[in-house]
Protein backbone atom coordinates (compact mmCIF):
# COMPACT_ATOMS: atom_id res chain seq x y z
CA UNK A 1 0.00 0.00 0.00
CA UNK A 2 1.08 3.19 0.72
CA UNK A 3 4.35 1.96 2.34
CA UNK A 4 4.90 0.39 -0.84
CA UNK A 5 4.72 3.53 -2.82
CA UNK A 6 6.87 5.45 -0.63
CA UNK A 7 9.85 3.31 -1.02
CA UNK A 8 9.62 3.67 -4.57
CA UNK A 9 12.33 5.54 -6.17
CA UNK A 10 11.49 8.90 -7.70
CA UNK A 11 11.95 7.20 -11.55
CA UNK A 12 10.02 10.55 -13.07
CA UNK A 13 12.80 12.72 -11.30
CA UNK A 14 16.17 13.82 -13.55
CA UNK A 15 19.29 12.90 -12.24
CA UNK A 16 21.28 15.65 -10.51
CA UNK A 17 23.25 17.52 -13.39
CA UNK A 18 21.33 15.46 -16.50
CA UNK A 19 20.32 17.61 -19.66
CA UNK A 20 16.88 17.27 -20.75
CA UNK A 21 16.36 17.25 -24.29
CA UNK A 22 15.76 20.63 -25.48
CA UNK A 23 11.99 21.41 -26.76
CA UNK A 24 11.10 22.12 -30.54
CA UNK A 25 10.02 25.17 -31.17
CA UNK A 26 6.60 24.52 -33.56
CA UNK A 27 6.59 25.42 -37.18
CA UNK A 28 3.31 27.25 -37.99
CA UNK A 29 3.54 29.81 -34.88
CA UNK A 30 7.26 30.64 -36.62
CA UNK A 31 5.99 31.02 -39.75
CA UNK A 32 2.77 32.83 -39.33
CA UNK A 33 5.24 35.47 -36.99
CA UNK A 34 7.57 35.65 -39.56
CA UNK A 35 5.75 35.36 -43.06
CA UNK A 36 6.87 38.30 -44.83
CA UNK A 37 10.65 37.41 -44.25
CA UNK A 38 9.94 33.50 -45.26
CA UNK A 39 8.02 33.74 -47.93
CA UNK A 40 10.01 36.99 -49.80
CA UNK A 41 13.43 34.83 -48.79
CA UNK A 42 12.09 31.66 -50.14
CA UNK A 43 10.18 33.19 -53.35
CA UNK A 44 13.06 35.74 -54.19
CA UNK A 45 16.21 33.24 -53.84
CA UNK A 46 13.43 30.76 -55.55
CA UNK A 47 13.13 33.39 -58.65
CA UNK A 48 16.69 33.67 -58.92
CA UNK A 49 16.79 30.00 -58.72
CA UNK A 50 14.83 29.80 -61.60
CA UNK A 51 17.24 31.77 -63.82
CA UNK A 52 19.94 29.32 -63.03
CA UNK A 53 18.30 26.45 -64.25
CA UNK A 54 16.94 27.69 -67.48
CA UNK A 55 20.13 28.72 -68.16
CA UNK A 56 21.58 25.37 -67.78
CA UNK A 57 18.54 24.12 -69.85
CA UNK A 58 18.03 25.87 -72.38
CA UNK A 59 21.66 27.47 -73.44
CA UNK A 60 22.98 23.98 -75.15
CA UNK A 61 20.06 24.00 -77.24
CA UNK A 62 20.50 27.71 -78.55
CA UNK A 63 23.98 26.85 -79.54
CA UNK A 64 22.25 23.27 -81.19
CA UNK A 65 19.01 25.15 -82.88
CA UNK A 66 20.60 28.52 -84.46
CA UNK A 67 24.36 27.71 -84.41
CA UNK A 68 24.47 24.33 -85.43
CA UNK A 69 26.58 22.62 -83.22
CA UNK A 70 26.50 19.04 -81.69
CA UNK A 71 26.51 17.93 -78.54
CA UNK A 72 30.10 17.36 -77.78
CA UNK A 73 30.82 20.56 -78.74
CA UNK A 74 28.37 22.22 -76.48
CA UNK A 75 29.28 19.67 -73.76
CA UNK A 76 32.63 20.55 -73.48
CA UNK A 77 32.48 24.30 -74.18
CA UNK A 78 29.48 25.42 -72.26
CA UNK A 79 30.21 22.33 -69.66
CA UNK A 80 33.63 24.07 -68.88
CA UNK A 81 32.04 27.32 -68.07
CA UNK A 82 29.60 25.62 -65.55
CA UNK A 83 32.29 24.24 -64.18
CA UNK A 84 34.43 27.41 -63.91
CA UNK A 85 31.98 30.54 -63.38
CA UNK A 86 29.42 28.52 -62.07
CA UNK A 87 31.24 27.17 -58.58
CA UNK A 88 32.93 30.37 -58.94
CA UNK A 89 29.90 32.64 -58.37
CA UNK A 90 28.75 30.57 -55.54
CA UNK A 91 32.17 30.95 -53.60
CA UNK A 92 31.73 34.53 -54.68
CA UNK A 93 28.13 34.44 -53.12
CA UNK A 94 29.79 33.02 -50.07
CA UNK A 95 32.62 34.83 -49.47
CA UNK A 96 30.58 38.44 -50.56
CA UNK A 97 28.13 37.31 -47.41
CA UNK A 98 31.30 37.09 -44.86
CA UNK A 99 32.68 40.35 -46.22
CA UNK A 100 29.02 42.29 -45.82
CA UNK A 101 29.00 40.11 -41.98
CA UNK A 102 32.40 41.52 -40.98
CA UNK A 103 31.01 45.32 -41.67
CA UNK A 104 28.12 44.96 -39.46
CA UNK A 105 25.27 43.45 -41.57
CA UNK A 106 22.93 41.34 -40.27
CA UNK A 107 20.82 40.79 -43.04
CA UNK A 108 24.78 40.31 -45.35
CA UNK A 109 22.98 36.81 -46.82
CA UNK A 110 19.80 38.49 -48.28
CA UNK A 111 21.91 41.48 -49.17
CA UNK A 112 24.80 39.32 -51.24
CA UNK A 113 21.50 37.81 -52.84
CA UNK A 114 19.93 40.76 -53.87
CA UNK A 115 23.51 42.40 -55.06
CA UNK A 116 23.99 39.06 -57.19
CA UNK A 117 20.32 39.40 -58.86
CA UNK A 118 21.30 43.10 -59.58
CA UNK A 119 23.68 42.15 -61.50
CA UNK A 120 22.08 38.72 -62.95
CA UNK A 121 19.68 41.17 -64.45
CA UNK A 122 21.24 42.40 -67.84
CA UNK A 123 23.46 39.95 -68.26
CA UNK A 124 20.76 36.99 -68.22
CA UNK A 125 18.91 38.88 -70.40
CA UNK A 126 21.55 40.00 -72.84
CA UNK A 127 24.32 36.74 -73.10
CA UNK A 128 21.42 34.99 -75.02
CA UNK A 129 20.80 37.80 -78.00
CA UNK A 130 24.91 38.17 -78.59
CA UNK A 131 25.16 37.74 -82.43
CA UNK A 132 28.11 35.12 -82.77
CA UNK A 133 27.89 31.79 -80.91
CA UNK A 134 31.21 33.04 -79.26
CA UNK A 135 29.59 35.71 -77.41
CA UNK A 136 27.08 33.87 -76.56
CA UNK A 137 29.52 31.72 -74.41
CA UNK A 138 31.39 34.86 -73.18
CA UNK A 139 28.08 36.17 -71.89
CA UNK A 140 26.79 33.37 -70.72
CA UNK A 141 29.87 32.48 -68.26
CA UNK A 142 29.12 36.27 -66.83
CA UNK A 143 25.36 35.32 -66.55
CA UNK A 144 26.45 32.27 -65.32
CA UNK A 145 28.83 33.94 -62.40
CA UNK A 146 26.24 36.30 -61.41
CA UNK A 147 23.10 34.49 -61.11
CA UNK A 148 24.63 31.27 -59.41
CA UNK A 149 26.23 33.79 -56.60
CA UNK A 150 23.10 33.38 -54.79
CA UNK A 151 22.82 29.75 -55.04
CA UNK A 152 24.30 28.75 -51.87
CA UNK A 153 22.84 31.83 -49.27
CA UNK A 154 19.56 30.97 -48.88
CA UNK A 155 20.36 27.75 -45.95
CA UNK A 156 22.87 30.58 -44.74
CA UNK A 157 20.08 33.15 -44.43
CA UNK A 158 17.56 30.84 -43.20
CA UNK A 159 20.11 29.93 -40.04
CA UNK A 160 20.92 33.11 -38.89
CA UNK A 161 16.78 34.00 -39.11
CA UNK A 162 15.67 30.73 -37.11
CA UNK A 163 15.51 29.43 -33.46
CA UNK A 164 18.35 26.64 -32.85
CA UNK A 165 16.00 23.92 -33.45
CA UNK A 166 14.15 24.74 -35.69
CA UNK A 167 16.76 25.52 -38.62
CA UNK A 168 17.05 21.99 -40.23
CA UNK A 169 13.25 21.78 -40.69
CA UNK A 170 13.02 25.31 -41.99
CA UNK A 171 15.92 24.37 -44.80
CA UNK A 172 13.84 21.17 -45.55
CA UNK A 173 10.78 23.18 -46.41
CA UNK A 174 12.94 25.64 -48.37
CA UNK A 175 14.46 22.98 -49.97
CA UNK A 176 11.13 21.24 -51.01
CA UNK A 177 9.22 24.30 -51.98
CA UNK A 178 12.40 25.82 -53.80
CA UNK A 179 13.54 22.21 -55.75
CA UNK A 180 9.70 22.03 -56.87
CA UNK A 181 9.08 25.68 -58.36
CA UNK A 182 12.75 25.68 -59.90
CA UNK A 183 13.03 23.11 -61.91
CA UNK A 184 9.57 23.29 -62.97
CA UNK A 185 8.94 26.70 -63.53
CA UNK A 186 12.28 27.53 -64.86
CA UNK A 187 12.48 25.53 -68.10
CA UNK A 188 8.37 25.17 -68.68
CA UNK A 189 8.77 29.17 -68.51
CA UNK A 190 11.15 28.77 -71.74
CA UNK A 191 9.57 26.42 -73.74
CA UNK A 192 5.97 28.18 -73.27
CA UNK A 193 7.46 31.22 -74.76
CA UNK A 194 9.09 29.80 -77.35
CA UNK A 195 5.45 27.67 -78.70
CA UNK A 196 3.11 29.96 -77.55
CA UNK A 197 4.92 33.45 -77.55
CA UNK A 198 7.21 33.40 -80.39
CA UNK A 199 5.80 30.21 -82.22
CA UNK A 200 9.36 28.94 -83.48
CA UNK A 201 12.05 26.18 -81.99
CA UNK A 202 14.62 28.66 -83.46
CA UNK A 203 13.61 31.47 -81.02
CA UNK A 204 14.62 30.06 -77.71
CA UNK A 205 17.02 32.31 -77.18
CA UNK A 206 14.55 35.13 -77.40
CA UNK A 207 12.70 32.81 -74.67
CA UNK A 208 15.19 32.34 -72.60
CA UNK A 209 16.06 36.09 -72.71
CA UNK A 210 12.38 37.06 -72.22
CA UNK A 211 12.16 34.28 -69.07
CA UNK A 212 15.42 35.81 -67.09
CA UNK A 213 13.71 39.46 -67.50
CA UNK A 214 11.04 38.58 -65.75
CA UNK A 215 12.43 35.88 -62.84
CA UNK A 216 15.50 38.14 -61.95
CA UNK A 217 13.85 41.08 -61.62
CA UNK A 218 10.92 39.78 -59.14
CA UNK A 219 13.83 38.21 -57.77
CA UNK A 220 15.52 41.54 -56.98
CA UNK A 221 11.84 42.85 -55.83
CA UNK A 222 11.41 40.13 -53.46
CA UNK A 223 14.95 40.20 -52.12
CA UNK A 224 14.39 44.26 -51.10
CA UNK A 225 11.07 43.58 -49.77
CA UNK A 226 12.57 40.39 -47.36
CA UNK A 227 15.24 43.15 -45.98
CA UNK A 228 13.48 44.51 -42.83
CA UNK A 229 11.90 41.66 -42.13
CA UNK A 230 14.78 39.69 -42.61
CA UNK A 231 16.84 41.59 -40.10
CA UNK A 232 13.94 41.63 -37.70
CA UNK A 233 13.45 37.84 -37.57
CA UNK A 234 17.33 37.50 -37.27
CA UNK A 235 17.25 39.87 -33.53
CA UNK A 236 14.10 37.91 -32.37
CA UNK A 237 16.16 34.76 -33.02
CA UNK A 238 19.39 36.17 -31.78
CA UNK A 239 16.79 36.44 -28.41
CA UNK A 240 15.55 32.96 -28.24
CA UNK A 241 18.54 31.10 -28.82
Amino acid sequence: GLAAAASEPAAAAPAPGARQAPKLTPVLPFLRDNLLAVASIFLGFTMLGMVVIAYLTWIPAIFMRTYGWDAAQIGLAFGALVIIFGSGGILAGGLLTDWLTKRGHTDAAVRAGLYGGVLAIPLTVIAPLMPTPELVLAGAALALFASTSPQALPVVAIQFMSPNNLRARMAAIYFMVGSLLIFTGGPTAVALATDYVFRDDLAVRYSLSLACGVFAPIGVVLMVIALGPYRRSVAAAAAWD
